[in-house]
Parts: structure tokens; sequence; C-alpha cells
């Protein structure tokens, strides 16, 4: 699998304990693969650097023909194949949605599981998060302390869903937020819930920008811009210095409306990328 990393600094490890990922619906695959592979790779891309391991386990609801096809899929678009282990739950946990509140209890002694230090669950959140579901968590979350193991739980909810109280039962907790399309592939943006600086790019928000090839999925990372292409184009062309009215021709707008929907917005510095910006030129016809 190929990837797009810009040099970063250096970044705090991942807590022991509870990793809690909030994510719409819709892009919670793209989601799970992103993590499973910071997770598998060790990286640090979302700023939070994770550590170098034996063995991460992949709890799979379902029968063993869809642990199978879930196999499959991630290792086709990840790789990873020498760390990832996949593991179907049992009947009653291991329908969909999990019942993530019956998880701690099946949980093996985790002090006693040497090869396996990250344990990673997605769960589909049907309405606001219930108090069976919180004591989950928090058991969840002292077990993996006891055993200094961490865990991951990828939340997947409607944007409506009121969940208060969650980011209180993690060690870390992060946001994911579906952005409007690149001009090669989804977006998707990644918030921490840790005050302070977060990213070595001293934001807030990492954005991550998924792209297919004949040999699995690209991740390429960079600061958030905004959730919208015209924007995050607009930004990038003012940053690599040109005026504004050069941007507008660019992106057919005119000045003033560039001035307008860049107000507020940071802008990158760097130079243009020859490619980008002939991408850019196609995709506005310029």
């Amino acid at each position: 699998m190929k990837r797009g990393v810009p040099k970063i600094a250096s970044v705090p490890t991942a807590a022991e304990g509870l990793i809690i990922v909030r994510t719409p619906s819709d892009v919670e695959p793209l989601v799970s693969m992103i993590m499973l592979d910071q997770i598998a790779g060790a990286r640090g891309d979302l700023g939070i650097q994770m550590p170098k391991i034996d063995r991460v386990r992949f709890l799979v609801g379902g029968s063993q023909a869809v642990v199978s096809r879930t196999k499959q899929t991630v290792l086709q678009s990840i790789g990873h194949t020498d760390r990832l282990e996949f593991v179907g739950l049992p009947e009653g946990i291991g329908t969909e949605p999990i019942a993530l509140e019956l998880l701690p209890a099946w949980l093996p002694n985790l002090e006693e599981v040497k090869t396996a230090r990250w344990w990673v669950v997605r769960h589909a959140l049907c309405g606001a998060p219930t108090l069976n579901l919180f004591k989950a968590l928090e058991r969840m979350r002292a077990k993996l302390q006891k055993a200094k193991s961490r865990g991951l739980v990828i939340l997947s909810t409607d944007d409506a869903t009121d969940c208060s109280g969650l980011q209180s039962m993690a060690d870390e907790y992060l946001t994911a937020e579906a952005c409007e399309d690149g001009l090669r592939g989804r977006c998707i943006s990644f918030e921490s819930a840790a005050a302070g600086p977060f990213t070595p790019f001293t934001s807030a928000k990492v954005m991550c920008s998924v792209l297919g090839t004949a040999t699995g999925l690209r991740f390429m990372f960079e600061p958030f811009i905004s959730s919208e292409l015209d924007v995050r184009v607009m930004a990038r062309l003012r940053g690599a210095g040109r005026t504004y009215e050069a941007v507008g021709k660019i992106v057919s707008m005119d000045k003033s409306t560039v001035l307008r929907r860049l107000r507020g917005v940071r802008i990158p510095s760097g130079a243009e990328n020859s490619a980008w910006l002939e991408a850019v030129k196609d995709h506005y016809g310029s």
C-alpha cells in the first residue's frame, strides 16, 4: 500500500486503555481501514503515535463466512498480514450490531494474552448511548488498563445522535467527519478531544484523503483546512503565493468571492505540486 505522509515531529504515544473513534455510518468502513492501518503500522499520522506491537486482534461479528470476507477485504486494502488476526465473536455478541454491552465479560484475562496488545471492535450505535453501554465501556477500559493493553472501539452513529459523556469513557477520543470529496478520492477529517497542541501541524484536525489504487488503499494526510473542496483548493493556491485575483481565475470565481470564502481560513505555505495543479485546472476547466 502506497502512502503520502508529510514530515512530522514527535507526537504523544497512545495511552494504555481505551480509544474511542466516533464516525458517521457512511464512512465507517474507511475510518476502520484508516485506524487499523495506523495501529498495525505503528503510525502517528493522526497526531497520536501508535506503539509497535506483535498482534492486533480485530473482533468481528457474524458467521465464519463474514469473518473470512472481512479478513479478505481488510488485507487486500491495507495489508499487514503478519500483525492482523481476525476473531469471530460468539453468538449473542457477534451479531450486527455487535452487542458491545456483553463484550467485557467475554474478553479473556488480557494479562495472560501475551501476543496481542490491541483489541479492535466496531459497533453501530442505534440511538443515544445507554447506561449499559457506558458501564461496558468502563469495564473494558479497566481490563485494558490493568493488562497494559489498548483497545479501539469504532462507534458509527447518525449525525444527530447525542453522544455526550462518551469522551469521559476513553483515554483517547477521536471524532471522524466526512468531508467533500477531493480531486481524486474521499476525504475524512479526524479531531482529538485532547486539549492543547494535538498534531505536529499545531492544528486540532487532520485531513485524510483516501485513494484507491491497484494495490489497495492509499492514505494521504495533511493539516485540516476546510470540509469544502473549493476552500481547500483556494487556500493552497493562495499559500503558494498567488494573488486573490489569480486564484479566482483558476477556480472560476471573482476576487471578492475568493476573499470572502477564505476569510478566517488557515492558509498553508508551500510550493505547488505540478500534477495537483493540473488536476485543479481540469476540475475547474481553467
